[in-house]
């Protein structure tokens, strides 16, 4: 459970022949670049390369099967294992295969039920990364099937010899790519749409899809990094990327599936127009304000919003001038005067003193 949705997670698992350390990690597809990043995360977590290693014939790391040893390897993988410095063993299609690769095969299932049995109930991935990563230690502490003297953990500290170096620099588990975004500045990567600033739309962009997120290039320069989407048809949209175009259509504010995803002050400020001024007026008041986020920082103009709903106003001139005020510094309290040379004339002062219950019945309307 994550974030209170059932989800259903995909382990992948490595173990070392002699010591039986184990490393698990879980995603949320069986994609390659899960795959790499999971087995690169096991290497990582060992501190070095077995030179060799058996795996199923995936389709992430296999395309064609031959009969006998023989693979048609998937380009991708097969890079990543020439870079990191260890060989495939495949092993053989179908039950037979799962004879060759007992110390795994239900290594899976006992791992679920030790360490993610009840279903944890987490916020997010990491978390249940971590709550992975704390089981596979609490495996290595277990006594060697083999020696039970000494842990697992002890055992691996004499395999840890045979390991060999992790190259110096991290490969990149990703998948490169381009694509055209459409008329509404969208970028469609399998089944999800994602939004870019709306100067991309019907243009040619490339990304960089890594298992947990997607990265949009424009040539060099990074245009957005977005958190991946395994939701079929999914819509992600960041509103700050159609503000340019509110000048034009203000009435966007009210009906355009952006403004759906704008923070929650601001869809409050915007229910707080419509009660006051109407539809229309409503949207072009939400259209001055949003446009301050391009001369601004957001985070001074959501500030700016709170507080003029705070002082009980929807104006965006008020706004505005929040906004100015945050950006250049509140107004100090001016100096105390130096009234010690007129003392006799400031006791002669006479000072009116008013009735403030109006002001008093006034501020518990806002309370």
């Amino acid at each position: 459970m994550l974030a209170g949705m059932e989800v259903e997670a995909c382990l992948l698992l490595m173990t070392l022949c002699h010591s039986r350390r184990t490393f698990v990690r879980a995603f949320p597809a069986e994609n390659q670049q899960c795959f790499l990043e999971g087995l690169l995360g096991g290497v990582e977590y060992f501190g070095g390369v077995s030179g060799r290693c058996a795996f199923d014939n995936l389709a992430a790391a296999v395309k064609k099967v031959f009969i006998g040893p023989e693979r048609e390897e998937n380009e991708e993988f097969k890079r990543f294992r020439v870079y990191n410095g260890f060989e495939p063993r495949y092993c053989t299609p179908g039950k037979d295969g799962a004879h060759e690769k007992g110390r795994v095969e239900r290594r899976v299932e006992l791992f679920r039920c030790a360490h993610l049995v009840p279903v944890p109930k987490l916020e997010n991935w990491d978390e249940l990364t971590s709550v992975i990563l704390a089981g596979c230690k609490e495996e290595d502490l277990k006594p060697h099937p083999d020696d039970p003297n000494q842990t697992i953990l002890e055992a691996f500290e004499k395999e840890r010899l045979s390991l060999k170096f992790l190259p110096r620099h991290r490969y990149p588990c990703c998948k490169y790519d381009t694509a055209k975004a459409d008329g509404h500045s969208r970028v469609r990567y399998e089944t999800v749409f994602y939004s870019l600033p709306c100067e991309y739309g019907r243009r040619r962009v490339e990304l960089r899809a890594y298992h947990d997120r997607i990265e949009f290039f424009d040539g060099i320069k990074l245009i957005r990094t977005w958190e991946r989407s395994y939701q079929e048809r999914e819509e992600k949209y960041d509103y700050r990327h159609y503000i340019p175009l509110l000048s034009k259509a203000p009435g966007a504010t009210l009906n355009g599936k952006p403004y759906d995803f704008m923070p929650q002050i601001l869809l409050r400020y915007r229910s707080e127009l419509m009660d006051r001024l109407g539809r229309r007026e409503t949207a072009r008041s939400l259209a001055r304000v949003l446009r301050l986020i391009l001369d601004h920082s957001e985070d001074d103009v959501l500030e700016a919003v709170e507080l003029a709903l705070l002082c009980g106003t929807v104006d965006p001139e008020a706004v505005k001038n929040l906004v100015l005020q945050m950006q250049g510094g509140w107004t100090r309290m001016a100096r105390p005067l130096d009234l010690s040379s007129r003392s006799s004339e400031v006791t002669d002062l006479e000072i009116e003193h008013h009735d403030l219950e109006q002001y008093d019945q006034l501020m518990e309307m806002y309370q």
